[in-house]
């Protein structure tokens, strides 16, 4: 599949780096990666860049990626 073919989502803490996404197909969702509002198992991949230094609790930052 091309990943125009496929849900994408982004998350964020910044309204401004989100609202520079507002114009892609993305489902956008203001949160903390430690409070992800995902059911568990949601997403088929988690792709995080430049985010893990910047998390307050890493261990619980890492825990939501992989469980959702």
């Amino acid at each position: 599949k091309q990943l125009n073919d496929i849900n994408r989502f982004g998350l964020d803490i910044s309204s401004d780096y989100l609202r520079s996404l507002s114009a892609e197909k993305i489902t956008l969702c203001m949160s903390r990666v430690e409070d992800m509002p995902y059911k568990d198992n949601y997403f088929d991949m988690v792709t995080c860049t430049d985010v893990l230094e910047h998390v307050e609790d890493f261990n619980e930052a890492l825990r939501n990626i992989v469980r959702v």
